[in-house]
Order: C-alpha cells, then sequence, then structure tokens
C-alpha cells in the first residue's frame, strides 16, 4: 500500500460519500445490502430495514448528507450498534438518532447515560425488528491475550428465507466463539490481518486464520468489508489487496463458498 492509493480513497470520499449514502438509502431491493461506510451496511430483508453501526469518521461527511441523515436512519425499522471504537459508533450521532425518531439499539455493556431513549439489548437474548428474529451474541473483538480489545457484540440475524451473520471486528480467530446454529446464506466479515501488520503480505498466521474461521461457519457467500478505513495509518489500513488474500485463502479451503468485496454505495444480494 502506497500513501497515493490512500490519498486516492480520500478524495473518491471526499467527492462521492454523499452519492454511497443516497444510493443505499434510496435503494430498495428485498434481501440486499450495502456499504455506506467501510463497516456501516444497510440491509433489506423480508420488508424490514436494518442500519447497522453508522457514523460519520469525518465531519465533512456528515456535512454531505445533512439534509437527510436523521430522517433517513429514523426511517429504518431500527439501528444497531456493536460496539464502541471511533469508526463504529459515536454518541452524539446515536443521540440525534433517538431524537428524530430512530429506533436505536444498543449492547447491555455500554453505558446507561451512554445514550439515553435506547433499546438496551443482550447477547444470547433474541429480539424481533419487523420480521427479523435477531440474536446478538459475543463477537471476539478481543484478541488471543483476552485483554486487547473492548466488548461488542455480533448479530445472527434470521429473515424467513435467509439466514446472516454479521461477526463485526474479529480479532481472536476461534471458530469456537460463532454462534451455534443453522450455517448462514451470508456471512459479513471484516478484514483483520494482525495489529500494525497491512504492509506484511500475506500477513500469516493471520491469513489463515482468518480464512478457517470463516469456513467454519459453513456459509454459502462472504461478504469481505472494513476496507479503506481512511482514517487510519497505512499499517493498520485493510485494502482490496487484502481481501484479495482471504478470498484466496477461503477458497483454499472451500471453492464452493462465493467471497467478494463490498464497494460503497452498491446493492448485493444477501
Amino acid at each position: 500500500m502506497e500513501e497515493r492509493f490512500k490519498a486516492a480513497a480520500v478524495r473518491d470520499m471526499r467527492l462521492h460519500f454523499g452519492d454511497y449514502w443516497r444510493a443505499a438509502f434510496e435503494g430498495r431491493a428485498d434481501h440486499t445490502a450495502a456499504l455506506i461506510a467501510p463497516a456501516s451496511y444497510v440491509l433489506d430483508a423480508a420488508g424490514t430495514r436494518l442500519v447497522i453501526d453508522p457514523v460519520f469518521r469525518f465531519s465533512w461527511m456528515e456535512e454531505q448528507v445533512a439534509d437527510r441523515w436523521k430522517a433517513d436512519l429514523a426511517s429504518a425499522d431500527g439501528v444497531l450498534y456493536t460496539h464502541r471504537h471511533g469508526d463504529h459508533f459515536s454518541p452524539e450521532t446515536a443521540l440525534a438518532a433517538v431524537r428524530a425518531g430512530a429506533k436505536v439499539y444498543l449492547p447491555a455493556f455500554f453505558p446507561e447515560a451512554a445514550v439515553p431513549g435506547v433499546i438496551r439489548i443482550e447477547a444470547g437474548k433474541p429480539f424481533f425488528i419487523g420480521s427479523l428474529r435477531i440474536t446478538p451474541f459475543v463477537s471476539p473483538h478481543f484478541a488471543a491475550d483476552g485483554v486487547t480489545g473492548v466488548p461488542e457484540y455480533g448479530y445472527r440475524i434470521e429473515a424467513p428465507r435467509r439466514t446472516l451473520l454479521f461477526c463485526g471486528d474479529v480479532r481472536c480467530y476461534d471458530p469456537a466463539r460463532l454462534p451455534v446454529g443453522k450455517a448462514p446464506d451470508t456471512m459479513f466479515l471484516h478484514v483483520w490481518l494482525g495489529r500494525g501488520n497491512a504492509q506484511n503480505p500475506p500477513c500469516e498466521p493471520y491469513l489463515t486464520d482468518f480464512a478457517r474461521f470463516a469456513v467454519s461457519a459453513h456459509p454459502k457467500r462472504v461478504f469481505l468489508a472494513h476496507l479503506y478505513e481512511i482514517g487510519r495509518p497505512l499499517h493498520e489500513m485493510w485494502t482490496y489487496q487484502h481481501a484479495g488474500l482471504c478470498a484466496d485463502a477461503i477458497a483454499a479451503l472451500d471453492a464452493s463458498v462465493e467471497v467478494s468485496a463490498m464497494r460503497f454505495g452498491r446493492r448485493y444480494p444477501v
């Protein structure tokens, strides 16, 4: 990865973030997902719309959609957050969404005073948003040492004809940490191949561990995201190069799994 490629990614987001947001919210096709930022999703399934981890990493992002973003979040059936890192959650954004009428769901480990007016959820306790049955689970955001990291929920989402698995920011690729249940049709995985390791491809042993973690869930397809997080330095920023390595490693273990790197503003069938 070179600085010029990161500069190009910054330039693209400055020019087109508003377009990506509008494409995700104005387009609506059942059983599809769109990415509006590296780890921010709009999901439509069984007539229900979920938004996962909406956040504005930079003020200029919010400025591009200032005339609509609150209404867009309020029009969704539910807004879910996974953890408190700044590229996934902002208390100011979440509170503004609540005040605009959005139904915001926060994991139980968030402080009670983090955002007033939210709906609090607990790991292992299913709940419904529209026709979707959602089961939060403790996602392994902590590294193998059990110390480095923060609490996080992933989400198992069951629609009448689909099962989706949002794993969040995984840092310990232990298959035993995945929720037990029917194999998902679609699995969403965030590329991470070791702290500060982005400039050291093929990033082993993390690459092999990542692929084993993915295929252990027996998904039909895997969507890779959390790419081009432009708020990070080069040694911490994952790109399509890393996504390609992950796709190859998954194919080497199970060539039947469809693997795609998500691009901003596009709708993908789930």
